[in-house]
C-alpha cells in the first residue's frame, strides 16, 4: 500500500510520520532515520517535504526483516504505543481504539511479527 511520509523536526530531534489513506498513521521517533529520509527529501523533485511509499519497503528500510514487539501495546492518545525488540525503539499507530487492530495494521503494512 502507498503511504505518505512527513518529517517533524523539533528543537533536538526529528521522528517520521508516516500515513495511510484510510487516517492511520504511524509515528517514529528516530532521529537518524528521521535525518535520513529528510535528506532523501531534499535530493526529489517534490517541492514540499512529503515522500510517498510502498509501506513494505519502509517496514524493510527502516526495521528490518523481523521486527517483533513481544511486549503488549500501551494506550495513547488516539492509539497504541509499542517497544521494538532489540533496539527499544518505540512505534505509536494512531487512529486505533484496540490494540489488536493497531497490530495487524503494523503487520499488514510494515511487516512487523506482532
Amino acid at each position: 500500500m502507498e503511504v505518505t511520509i512527513k518529517i517533524q523536526k523539533g528543537l533536538r530531534d526529528a521522528y517520521c510520520i508516516v500515513e495511510d489513506a484510510d487516517g492511520h498513521s504511524l509515528i517514529y521517533r528516530n532521529h537518524s532515520v528521521a535525518t535520513d529520509v529528510f535528506a532523501r527529501m531534499q535530493k526529489s523533485a517534490n517541492p514540499l517535504p512529503i515522500l510517498t511509499r510502498d509501506s513494505q519497503e519502509i517496514g524493510l528500510d527502516w526495521f528490518g526483516v523481523d521486527v517483533t514487539s513481544s511486549r503488549p501495546g500501551r494506550r495513547v492518545l488516539r492509539g497504541w504505543e509499542f517497544t521494538l525488540d532489540g533496539n527499544n525503539d518505540h512505534v505509536q499507530a494512531l487512529g486505533f481504539e484496540k490494540e489488536s487492530d493497531a497490530r495487524r495494521w503494523l503487520s499488514e503494512l510494515f511487516g512487523f511479527r506482532l
